[in-house]
């Protein structure tokens, strides 16, 4: 058995940039009040089934780098370490933080509803040094944070409230009708889409970046209208994902789904007019194709092409 002679730490600091830059800009925000926390009995409507994320039991595969990242995002949990569980030299060790930081990214797309408020990261590692020079029982640190400087607790709070606002307008729309369990998932998308389009404005200030500054200040940039519009349908149990990509030289958000084998894009932001017009909806960018994306009059990009998972 190797003597631990001596106690190093690593420190290797990632940050993972929000998406700043977004098109199609529109008008000024609206106050709207926050809501009670309670939603009661209505809340059997809601599929949550998205965001039952468990905490992997071991950190060893990409699969726990993503699932790792995805219950920190889900729970607002800005600190958890993971014991790696074996012996490696630095370069191995290395490599997992540069694997888990890519994992990340997968986590995004995921969960786009709440790395809209956490949208840095820092990943860290500590360990021993046995007497061949490997790492012995490394324990790695994740960490994520708001980039624009509002503090865990203040973030923690908005979650809570986007959530519950997220939640009342599921339920009100499926109290009045405009929602039903008939419904093919095709059919909520399109009624959340509208919704969006009528309800919320594009910030043209550039500073208004998260979920709960779309579905509560009812203005934000893509970020925010593609984190309410994924939380919208996943509530009403639309299984909708988030793409990143750019839009000729811009950063751009929109969200994706997976249905009847082949995926489909729908780009909430684009939804909206400019400037912005009461009960207008640009109905161009729901339901479209990859091809018609990457080809049409505002060709994007997609950064999956780009992404190994694994």
């Amino acid at each position: 058995m190797y003597k631990v002679r001596i106690i190093r730490k690593l420190i290797c600091t990632i940050a993972v940039i929000a998406l700043l830059a977004c098109l199609a800009p529109l008008t000024t925000a609206r106050a709207v009040s926050e809501p009670a926390a309670d939603i009661g009995a209505t809340a059997a409507v809601l599929d949550v089934s998205h965001y039952q994320v468990a905490k992997p039991s071991s950190f060893s595969t990409f699969d726990d780098y993503v699932k790792a990242w995805s219950y920190m995002l889900v729970n607002t949990d800005v600190t958890e370490s993971f014991a790696l569980g074996r012996s490696c030299n630095r370069q191995e060790l290395m490599q997992v933080m540069r694997d888990a930081q890519n994992a990340l990214r997968f986590a995004v797309l995921d969960y786009m509803e709440y790395y809209s408020f956490f949208n840095k990261c820092r990943i860290s590692a500590r360990y021993s040094i046995d007497e061949t020079g490997n790492c012995t029982a490394p324990t790695i640190t994740l960490q994520i944070s708001n980039s624009f400087g509002i503090s865990d607790a203040e973030i923690a709070r908005q979650i809570l409230v986007f959530n519950d606002t997220c939640a009342q307008i599921v339920t009100g729309l499926y109290n009045e009708g405009s929602l039903t369990t008939a419904m093919s998932v095709k059919e909520k998308a399109y009624v959340l889409y509208r919704y969006m389009a009528y309800q919320t404005k594009y910030d043209t200030s550039y500073t208004l970046y998260n979920g709960y500054d779309a579905a509560v200040n009812g203005s934000a940039v893509c970020l925010g209208y593609t984190a309410m519009y994924n939380y919208l349908c996943n509530l009403a149990g639309v299984p909708m994902e988030a793409m990143t990509g750019t839009v000729g030289d811009k950063s751009h958000a929109w969200s994706r789904i997976y249905s009847d084998g082949r995926w489909y894009n729908i780009d909430s932001t684009w939804s909206d007019p400019i400037p912005d017009e009461a009960n207008y909806c640009n109905e161009t960018w729901f339901w479209v194709t990859d091809s018609y994306m990457k080809t049409c009059s505002n060709p994007r990009t997609f950064d999956i092409d780009t992404l190994v998972y694994g």
